[in-house]
């Protein structure tokens, strides 16, 4: 890679002679003997980084070979998503996966795709894939405009969003909120857990509900709770704050809370 430039000129440069019909007997043989402008010694390089590596597999193969680029990452990602494309894909055997919830899902854009709405705004199709599978991901105009920084192929991100289904489709993930997953505060002890109730909940059951999903995981981190129709933002007392888990997180997404990341 560091001198196939020199070798492809070098190329051209003597079929260029050979077009122009300038090359004679001797000159022939002196360059296959001195092979003027090809590399006589190669440079010592460093290999490329393992990312860049597993970039190139799957650019020229379609496929990872030595490794995948979520692996750094999978107990972090373990503890943030709360759904796989696993689960997406036999959405018909899990109960637990229901059109309209609310998920969040981790993984790299292996793809992407920009159209240009009527209005004028932009939009995007994202091909997201995590270690188990691949899902499609529509980001609407007025998230992208968020959040169109972190859309960028090969970027691993993390996505909030509502599961959609349509007949004889798979299951998408309809973005609401995309980050970075290293920029991902996985809400250690000390931190501030931030929940959001939704317009579509109504606001006395799901303080309720949420209630008794706070009481079910007890801990050390404070809550701030926020209620969307109302714009009301209010702290949980102590005795409803919180332990941090992947279980706790299901639980809350299922529920249709969100969680500020």
């Amino acid at each position: 890679m560091a001198v196939y430039e020199r070798l492809i000129e070098s190329a051209q440069n003597n079929s260029r002679k050979n077009i122009e019909g300038q090359m004679s007997l001797f000159q022939i043989n002196t360059e296959e003997m001195s092979a003027p402008g090809a590399v006589a010694v190669l440079p010592q390089v460093a290999n490329f980084s393992k990312e860049t590596l597993i970039t190139l597999e799957k650019e020229m193969l379609g496929v990872y070979i030595t490794g995948h680029p979520l692996k750094d990452y999978e107990e972090k990602i373990e503890k943030i998503a709360s759904i796989t494309s696993d689960e997406l894909s036999h959405a018909e055997t899990n109960d637990h996966v229901k059109d309209g919830m609310k998920a969040t899902m981790a993984g790299i854009i292996s793809s992407k795709k920009v159209l240009v709405t009527k209005s004028g705004s932009q939009m995007a199709f994202l091909e997201l894939e995590d270690l188990y599978g691949i899902v499609e991901v529509i980001v609407f105009p007025k998230v992208y405009e968020r959040c169109s920084q972190s859309l960028v192929v090969d970027n691993i991100i993390v996505v909030k969003g509502t599961i959609n289904f349509k007949e004889d489709e798979q299951p998408k993930l309809m973005a609401e909120k995309v980050m970075d997953l290293k920029a991902v505060d996985q809400g250690p002890v000390g931190k501030t857990i931030k929940i959001r109730v939704p317009e579509d909940l109504n606001e006395i059951q799901a303080l309720e509900d949420l209630k008794g999903i706070l009481h079910s995981h007890k801990g050390e981190i404070p809550v701030v709770i926020t209620i969307d129709r109302t714009g009301k933002k209010f702290k949980a007392s102590s005795d409803l704050w919180v332990e941090s888990s992947p279980m706790f997180m299901k639980k809350l997404e299922e529920a249709g809370f969100f969680i500020e990341l």
